[in-house]
This record gives structure tokens, sequence and C-alpha cells, in this order.
């Protein structure tokens, strides 16, 4: 099982004071959360122990004999002494960790909601501009269609009074385009600012995630010795189809915008 630093550090210090305890206990783990749980005979245990610590290391092995051979008993108090302020580390640590880190988790996803709606309604601000400006372009052609016509007839000696009035129209609507054109120069700027905080708040929103997902797995693993309850997936799950929701709403959104044409 891997502990972070901090917390190796803590179960560490349990040992500190006891070089031959903290090796039994790294490298016969396996042993010790198999055969420690329940009843347990101290001198059947004290033997398997031996024969352990023969295979591995001599001056172990006889530490092991000279401190608990004569007293058996011993050993099991000491051990289940150890596991006892282990698991008081673990669950401690599950506390400080679990309700800290879900917030981090939940306000993170919520940001970058935030953001990615923020966006929406600037692609959609977007798209009435892209469709106004069409408008005005379109209202131009027209306009200069009428124009051409009235400068052909005027060539034939046909007077037009209210040509004077369509070209001032005309040039309304180009100024009114330039408006428009303004304007989307302004959100394309904005939209690709945003665009890359997205990107950027979406990376650290799914590293956060997957870090919460080896949080998990690490408790999992220690609910499954029993040394703290088996956490539920239901909070990560929930963050997980939330944060995809978002991906998915965003995707859709962009590619429909006219922001994918320009």
């Amino acid at each position: 099982m891997q502990l972070n630093k901090d917390f190796r550090k803590s179960i560490d210090a349990l040992y500190k004071d006891d070089y031959y305890l903290r090796f039994i206990r790294q490298n016969f783990s396996d042993w010790i959360e198999e055969k420690w749980n329940g009843y347990v005979i101290p001198e059947v245990l004290l033997q398997e122990l031996v024969e352990l610590c023969r295979k591995r290391d001599e001056l172990l092995l006889t530490h092991v004999k000279e401190t608990y051979e004569e007293n058996p008993e011993s050993l099991v108090i000491d051990v289940r002494k150890m596991l006892k302020d282990e698991k008081h580390f673990f669950q401690q640590h599950k506390i400080k960790q679990c309700g800290s880190n879900g917030k981090q988790s939940n306000e993170g996803i919520e940001m970058f909601k935030k953001k990615c709606s923020k966006l929406q309604k600037e692609l959609r601000q977007y798209s009435e501009n892209m469709k106004e400006r069409s408008l005005c372009q379109k209202h131009i052609q027209d306009l200069n269609e009428q124009l051409d016509l009235q400068r052909s007839s005027s060539a034939n000696g046909i007077q037009h009074p209210g040509r004077p009035k369509m070209e001032e129209m005309v040039q309304n609507q180009h100024n009114e385009l330039e408006k428009v054109a303004n304007k989307i120069d302004i959100k394309t700027k904005n939209i690709s600012s945003q665009i890359t905080e997205i990107k950027t708040k979406g990376k650290e929103v799914h590293s956060d995630l997957k870090n919460k997902m080896k949080e998990w797995k690490r408790q999992l693993q220690l609910a499954y010795v029993d040394l703290c309850s088996s956490p539920s997936p239901d909070p990560l799950a929930t963050w997980y189809k939330e944060f995809g929701r978002i991906l998915y709403d965003m995707v859709r959104i962009y590619e429909t915008s006219p922001w994918m044409i320009i």
C-alpha cells in the first residue's frame, strides 16, 4: 500500500524507537493483515514469524527469539498496539483529507461550469452579431442593385428624385455594418481568451479528479484491511458525470457555432 510522504512520516514515527518492529511491519505486512484478525494463538503466530525471519534476516530472527520466545503473548500485545495506532492515524488522515478534497473538487467543477456558461453566452451573442452582419450585407446588396438600376436608367435620361435618399441609406447601412464588425471583433477576442481559460481550468479539474480517484482507491485499500470505513464512490461518480456533461454541452455548442467558420 502506497502512502503519501507526510503520512508515511507519521506512520514511521510509531516505530522510531523500535527498528525491528518497523522491519516486521513493513516486510511482513501481508502476513500481519491476514493472520491478526480475530482470535489468535500467540505460540502459533510466533512460530510463523520465526520461519519468516529465518528466510529474510538472521539478526531479526535472533531479536524475535530473544524478545518473544519466553513470552509469546507480548508479541500479540505489541503488534495489536501497533495496528491500533496505525488505524488511528489512518482514520484521522481520512477525516482530514476527505472533507477538504471533496470541497475542492466541487468548487473546481462549479468554477469550470461558470466559465463554460459565460462562454456559451458569448457564443450566442456572437451568433446574433453574425446574423446581424449578414442582414446588413444583404440590405446593402439590395440597395446597391437598386442604385445600379437607377444609374443605368439615368444614363438614358430618366430622373430619380429618391436616389440621394437611397445613397444615404446605403451609407447608413455601411456605418451599421462597421459597428457590427467591431462587435464581432471584440467578441472574437473575448471568446479566444475564454477558450484558453476554459482549457486551463478543465485540465486543472481533470487533474484534481484523477487525484481524487487515486485517493479513493487508496481508501478502498485501507477499507479492505479494515483500517477505515469503505469509501463511497458516489461523490466521485457525480463529479465525473457533471464534468463530462459540461464538456459534452460545450463541444456540441462550440461545433454548431458560427465561430467555427470564421
